[in-house]
């Protein structure tokens, strides 16, 4: 299969025939700006919400949501050690305070903190 994401959705593509199998859309006036995937999940944010999706069965499926105290400026959801494809983790580098922060997966609940100081822009993260 072939993930497709734009500003307004996700798509799930046929890899043989290119057609959409699975679409996903954010809620209505809201967009994509930050997205992390692999195969089998999507983190992706608008301002300061965070939306996990999973990709499954060839179906795209809204999990959960969650809202920060501060705007998303990028995202990780690479999967970490022996987790057969999918991560336990997302990784978010936020604007404002220039922060990352790590949030289990699917709840969001935020395991650790790490404000870089300074005058540090956040524009990229990953785990590894």
């Amino acid at each position: 299969n072939i993930i497709q994401i734009c500003s307004t959705c996700i798509r799930l593509l046929d890899s043989h025939t290119l057609k959409t199998v699975s679409e996903w859309r954010p809620a209505p006036g809201e967009r994509i700006d930050h997205v992390g995937c692999n195969k089998t999940q999507c983190v992706v944010s608008d301002g300061n919400v965070i939306t996990y999706l999973s990709i499954e069965a060839g179906n795209i499926k809204q999990i959960s949501r969650v809202e920060l105290d501060h705007d998303v400026a990028c995202v990780d959801i690479t999967p970490l050690g022996d987790s057969n494809g999918a991560s336990k983790y997302c990784a978010v580098g936020c604007w404002v305070d220039g922060s990352i922060r790590v949030y289990s997966l699917p709840g969001f609940q935020q395991l650790q903190t790490h404000e870089l100081g300074g005058e540090v822009v956040v524009k990229s993260i990953l785990m590894c």
